[in-house]
């Protein structure tokens, strides 16, 4: 490691050399050096200004920063969101690879708010952080740069000569100039405070320009409405004479048809009364598919304009589902133009809409996943897949092509027909598979419900136990009791909504079950389904009456059939806080108070965590329902049109086209999904955060709006091949970035001692309750900076294969006679979500399915060992890296349960130490290289620019 006394070698650079444009020295720091070193630099900076000024720097770190950013939501109107961000201390980073010394600058957000005119939302600890990126350390020196960053507008200055302009150019319009005037009133207000030496910034005058412009824009909207027809035909023109010319006298017009006209303010009943069909099966399912590509690519910027689309169609929509004497339905009936099966098909695409803005909501993506999970199985698995997948896709898009072509060319039909039906088998056999793949994922969230159900009953019961014992201390709030609002809360699912999505979101209903559905294989929950599937405000009064039914009577964790909602989690927190602390403040104990809201918290955290399964569980099998419906409506078509001629006059016709979209469309979005998969195999497996978006439209910026137009109206099996491509490339290079194979540890899992965790006295105390003898807790992940556990020190990539658990202190019975054993079981469960740390030491958290495993053996009178089961997760893995399933690693939370142990046989009262032994593989952490005069020149930069007052 070196030595401090390089700062003197910092010290000449800094005199002889003026500029950063290459690396200068490159040195090795351990981290006290590197921070003796950034203080020695800085405080020299300090002193060097304090000469040169002759006043004493304020270094004070910024705490907070204010912003306000203003947008348009779905339906163009405009809003403003105001930001208050609590700043942490800032870390500092830089990048090898570039061409000269750059630094980012991170603060983390520990706090805030986020603020509309109609609501505040609170900022969630460690949520977000605050980047400088890119900093070019080159520029950086040590005069007072503060002028730099003011924004406030002088008289004179460029952005108040324009605001003049402006105004200026207004009066000299041909209007009124009360007209004029009203609309810019508020420019010229903030000129005039600023003649008069009132502090007002750009971003007010930007404000009030934008004020200027909208009120503009709503004028000329309201005289353009006055000055149109608002029917079809009018009347004619009136009675009148030439000009310097003798013409008989004219007539007047006769009046014209008074056709219906559709008004947004109309309700779904109005719709319904329509007299013509206005939504189109074929247009709104040309959106859905432009919505939903959007989605699957998954861009922020896509996602959001995804969400537009799928509002648009549903508003478009809201008239379903029709009465059978509604007189749209007879509408759509007698219109020759528009399918027999328009209701039918309108209500496939609604429902399809509803499912995607669904996963929208709940931030899963186009197929239903969270951003961080991923697949187990191997790349080699998911790429066989895709490549069955592939050829699919080019089978189905061939007949679709030409079956096309030849509608349009009046050709004959049936050749291109039965290249379709022939293959439906494929789309069959998929759909199948998806539908195996969901039902095993049923079995599991049943099991994950089942696990968390005495948790949600225990919290309840302690809660209850304390409110009782201080009933008399404890008031309404909201003009609820506790017990009814612990009630409701179990139909409550706390959705991770971001401001900008909860400000657009619609009050939506997911239709559920009235009955229990069939589904071979997965025996179902009654009492989990919903009737309903709500989005609601998050207040405590919109849940009180919106549930009403749950308000009263026993308390009851699962009520089958009844309507759930979704609310967003921060407001609701928030609002559920305030009740905690006006219904318990009555109590004068403050030690018991505080008990109570802790168990009050604990049961919110306890009860929706199983909530938030349940909707998992309810759109799992909706979607099995749905595939289901659809490999039996494929297997129908095909067999209808095995033995059938089709022709251009065919009454059918319509539905048989449909059919050959609708089966092109299902081999794509198996492709889709396959993708996907292959992609997330590849982040778990090579720790790489990347996305779809990369692969097909390389070198465009996602986050851009300028990015849809490189987005094709259609991902042809061309374009999706590129991406499968793009993404067995990127394998390739991950392969060549790792370049060897993992370290085993130990040697030998049967008899060496792998790298330990050591439980903490209160863990391993509640794991030896004989009545419960179950524990859970969390494995911290282990960093560079770490210092415990040190097994896992200086060690990433870390995967384990198999996992046993230790006692120290252990023993038979002393009654036991000696020809008789003692059984000892762990059944050992990983939760699935974990954080890996690559070799850059950073954590990339990713979720999966629960991974357990049992390690059992029986002690024997000597004290020696009996192995029944090792433990193993996945050891004839180990050396098949290639078409194994990716092993997890050990940061995770971890179920540690002793329940089938022999206990009457076992002595527990000299047991000291738990532990978990794991063995399995790991990488070393690569060491850090650094420019000494980068870390100077970083200083400098933070002192102008972050350690000053805002």
């Amino acid at each position: 490691m070196a030595a401090v006394h390089y700062a003197s070698t910092v010290d000449k650079m800094k005199e002889s050399h003026t500029n950063t444009l290459g690396w200068d020295v490159v040195v090795s720091y351990g981290e006290k050096e590197i921070n003796a070193l950034l203080a020695d630099a800085h405080k020299k900076a300090q002193e060097e200004k304090e000469k040169k000024t002759g006043k004493k720097e304020n270094t004070k770190t910024i705490s907070s920063i204010k912003c306000e950013v203003e947008g348009e939501d779905a339906h163009e109107n405009p809003f403003s969101i105001k930001y208050t961000f609590e700043l942490g201390p800032p870390s500092i980073s830089f990048k090898a690879t570039n061409a000269g010394p750059i630094c980012t600058l991170t603060a983390p957000v520990t706090g805030g708010t986020a603020s509309t005119d109609e609501k505040t939302h609170n900022i969630a600890k460690g949520a977000y952080a605050l980047t400088f990126d890119n900093l070019q350390l080159g520029t950086a020196n040590v005069e007072d740069t503060s002028v730099l960053y003011q924004n406030i507008v002088a008289a004179g200055s460029p952005v108040y000569l324009g605001a003049k302009a402006i105004v200026s150019a207004s009066r000299a319009l041909n209007a009124l100039s009360k007209t004029t005037d009203s609309i810019f009133e508020a420019l010229v207000d903030e000129i005039t405070k600023i003649d008069k030496k009132d502090a007002r910034t750009i971003l007010d005058v930007k404000r009030a320009v934008n004020k200027s412009k909208r009120s503009m824009t709503d004028l000329i909207a309201e005289q353009m409405c006055q000055t149109s027809s608002i029917v079809d035909d009018t009347r004619g023109g009136y009675p009148g004479r030439g000009i310097d010319k003798e013409v008989p006298a004219g007539s007047q017009g006769a009046e014209g048809r008074n056709d219906q006209i559709f008004l947004e303010r109309w309700t779904p009943s109005d719709f319904a009364k329509a007299q013509i069909p206005f939504a189109h099966p074929e247009q709104c399912a040309m959106l859905l598919e432009r919505a939903n590509l959007f989605f699957f690519i998954n861009s922020p910027t896509l996602r959001s304009w995804a969400r537009r689309l799928y509002q648009r169609l549903i508003a478009r929509l809201s008239f379903l589902p029709l009465g059978p004497d509604d007189p749209l339905r007879k509408a759509y009936q007698d219109n020759p133009i528009v399918p027999r099966t328009s209701i039918d098909d309108l209500g496939v695409t609604l429902a399809a809409t509803k499912q995607r803005l669904l996963n929208i909501d709940l931030v899963l993506d186009f197929n239903g996943y969270s951003s961080r999970w991923v697949p187990r199985a191997s790349y080699t698995f998911y790429e066989k897949a895709l490549s069955e997948a592939y050829d699919a896709l080019v089978t189905f898009e061939d007949a679709y092509i030409k079956y096309h072509a030849a509608l349009s060319n009046q050709e004959d039909l049936n050749d291109k027909l039965t290249l379709a039906y022939s293959n439906t088998w494929k789309i069959v056999n998929s759909l199948h598979a998806d539908i195996t793949d969901l039902t095993d994922s049923l079995l599991v969230l049943d099991r994950e419900i089942g696990g968390l159900t005495p948790g949600v009953e225990n919290a309840q019961k302690e809660l209850k136990a304390a409110y009782e014992a201080e009933l008399s201390a404890i008031k309404q709030s909201f003009g609820l009791s506790v017990a009814q609002i612990t009630n409701a809360l179990t139909m409550v699912v706390f959705s991770p909504w971001k401001l900008m999505v909860a400000l657009q979101a619609a009050d939506l209903v997911y239709e559920g079950f009235d009955s229990v559905p069939t589904i071979d294989g997965a025996p179902i929950r009654k009492e989990c389904l919903a009737s309903k599937i709500k989005q609601s405000e998050a207040t405590i009064e919109k849940i009180s009456s919106e549930l009403k039914e749950k308000l009263d009577g026993v308390y009851k964790l699962d009520d089958p059939f009844a309507t759930r909602l979704i609310v967003e989690k921060e407001q609701i927190m928030h609002q559920l806080n305030q009740f905690s602390h006006e219904a318990f403040g009555g109590v004068e104990d403050a030690s018991t108070r505080k008990a109570l809201e802790e168990k009050f918290t604990a049961y919110i955290e306890a009860v929706t965590a199983r909530n938030d399964l349940i909707l998992q569980y309810n759109i799992k099998v909706n979607m099995v329902i749905s595939k289901k419906q659809e490999k039996e409506a494929y297997k129908a078509k095909q067999t209808e049109l095995a033995d059938r001629k089709v022709d251009k006059s065919d009454p059918d016709l319509a539905s048989i086209t449909a059919y050959v979209g609708a089966i092109y469309q299902a081999s794509r979005s198996r492709m889709f999904k396959l993708l996907d998969l292959l992609l997330r195999s590849l982040n778990f497996r090579m720790l790489i955060h990347s996305d779809i978006y990369s692969y097909a439209f390389p070198g465009t910026d996602p986050k851009q709006a300028s990015s849809l137009d490189n987005i094709p109206l259609s991902l042809t099996s061309t374009v999706l091949n590129n991406v499968r491509q793009n993404v067995q490339d990127r394998f390739s290079k991950m392969v060549e970035h790792w370049g060897s194979e993992p370290a085993k540890f130990p040697e030998h899992f049967d008899t060496d001692v792998g790298k330990r965790y050591y439980l903490s006295s209160g863990q391993l105390k509640t794991l030896l309750k004989k009545d419960r003898p179950t524990v859970i807790l969390t494995i911290p992940t282990v960093y560079g900076e770490s210092t415990e556990p040190k097994d896992f020190l200086r060690c990433c990539n870390v995967r384990i294969y198999r996992v046993r658990f230790g006692l120290a202190g252990l023993k038979r019975a002393s009654s036991l006679p000696d020809d008789q054993d003692a059984l000892v079981k762990f059944t050992l469960v990983h939760s699935g979500k974990e954080t890996i740390v690559g070799r850059s030491n950073a954590g990339f958290t990713f979720e999966h399915d629960p991974v357990s495993t049992i390690y059992s053996y029986r002690l024997k009178s000597d004290g020696g060992i009996s192995v029944l089961d090792n433990g193993n997760i996945g050891e004839s893995d180990i050396s098949r890296t290639e078409t194994s399933y990716a092993a997890p690693g050990p940061f995770a939370k971890w179920t540690v349960s002793m329940k089938g142990t022999d206990f009457d046989r076992l002595d527990l009262k000299g047991v000291e130490k738990g532990w978990f032994d794991f063995c399995g593989t790991n990488y070393v952490l690569i060491d850090i290289w650094v420019c000494s005069y980068c870390y100077h020149k970083t200083i400098t930069m933070i002192r102008n620019v972050f350690l000053s007052d805002i």
